[in-house]
């Protein structure tokens, strides 16, 4: 689910909100055995009408880590992200992206 909170005006961003989260599926092993929320913004510019965009993405969600079956962990990490987008053609659009993941413990 997204939620769109503004359109752009001029240099302010179109802002957009994506609630999210990681469900226990599958096995054990690999899951917290219990539900991982996660927050994202996106901020998206279109620089040039139609061919060539930027978006900035900040997300903070939450992880599980190492624990003991009994004694379940987890920590936050929060993630940054800029994208920029050419659109060649109709058909074929070129981008180039940079992605940053920090901890908070």
């Amino acid at each position: 689910m997204k939620l769109a909170l503004t359109q752009q005006r001029d240099f302010l961003p179109a802002i957009v909100v994506i609630p999210q989260m990681m469900v226990p599926t599958g096995s054990t092993d690999l899951t917290a055995n219990r539900v991982l929320p996660g927050l994202n913004l996106d901020m998206s510019w279109e620089i040039v009408k139609n061919p060539f965009t930027v978006d900035v993405l900040i997300g903070n969600n939450e992880v599980a880590g190492k624990y003991a079956p009994e004694i379940p962990t987890s920590h936050f990490k929060t993630a940054t992200g800029i994208t920029t987008a050419f659109q060649v053609t109709k058909k074929l659009e070129a981008f180039a992206e940079c992605d940053a993941i920090y901890q908070i413990d």
